[in-house]
């Protein structure tokens, strides 16, 4: 893996880089899928009172939106390098961190950092990307004049 504050010089290191948020992206599609599964089989709260139904539904539909748009953002960070998404994923990651650190649900895994270290290394090359194809563009623009 590519260091994520290291220099992208190399054009198969910036594509590269583009593409880490993808695991970005399937981790935060991940940590929902396990929600899911737990707002299925858990039916009792850790004060030993039973959980609404209606409050699991809502718990599983939130949950599977999550997981539909963090695999929305892995395409877009994957099959168009897309800056948007990678700053999406990136934030989002940053979002649930920060949520997980003030509830005390101190959740920071070493998965989780690596998530992290890619959402940046994948901002940082998406940005290259958009930079160099902005370049190419207006070199061909002025060529054609």
């Amino acid at each position: 893996m590519l260091n994520p504050f290291g220099a992208l010089e190399r054009d198969y290191e910036i594509f590269n880089a583009a593409r880490a948020g993808v695991f970005t992206a399937g981790w935060l599609g991940l940590s929902y899928v396990i929600a899911t599964a737990r707002s299925l089989v858990w039916e009792i709260q850790p004060d030993g009172s039973p959980v609404p139904i209606e409050i699991r539904i809502v718990q599983i539909v939130i949950c599977l939106s999550a997981v539909v748009a963090a695999g929305f953002l892995g395409w877009r960070i994957r099959k168009h390098c897309s800056f948007w998404a990678s700053v999406v994923a990136l934030a989002w990651l940053a979002i649930e961190l920060a949520v997980s650190l003030v509830s005390g649900s101190f959740g920071i895994g070493v998965i989780t950092l690596i998530a992290g270290a890619c959402g940046i290394l994948s901002v940082r090359g998406t940005a290259k990307l958009r930079a160099q194809r902005r370049i190419s563009v207006e070199g061909n623009s002025a060529a054609s004049e």
